[in-house]
């Protein structure tokens, strides 16, 4: 008889666990979800090392290549060699061609008159 009270006592304690398991607090649930927490971290990580990676070797082209440095100033700050001009090109959008209309008298002038 103690022999069964132990195995339903052990029985049960292994049913409560694994009711705590899976539905509880600290469970698979959540352990799921922080496994994507860390999936989804881990790959902002690398996205910034990869921008990390990037800004160094801009850095890099900077401090050793002039030409990196005239086109950043160029492109970043609009700075311009000493005998250079800069012209701004404005595009204005089309526009109709203004006809005149029919109920705008025409004048001739005197002297366009033969």
């Amino acid at each position: 008889m103690a022999y069964r009270l132990i195995v339903f006592a052990a029985l049960a304690l292994i049913l409560l666990l694994q009711v705590r398991l899976w539905s509880g607090d600290d469970g698979l649930a959540e352990l799921n979800q922080l496994e994507k927490k860390v999936n989804s971290l881990q790959q902002q990580v690398e996205q910034q090392k990869a921008t990390n990676r990037t800004l160094e070797e801009k850095i890099l082209a900077i401090r050793n290549d002039p030409r990196a440095l005239e086109a950043l100033a160029r492109q970043e700050l609009g700075m311009l060699k000493a005998d250079e001009r800069f012209i701004r090109l404005i595009v204005l959008p089309a526009t109709q061609p203004s006809t005149p209309q029919s109920d705008t008298p025409v004048t001739s002038s005197p002297e366009s008159q033969p």
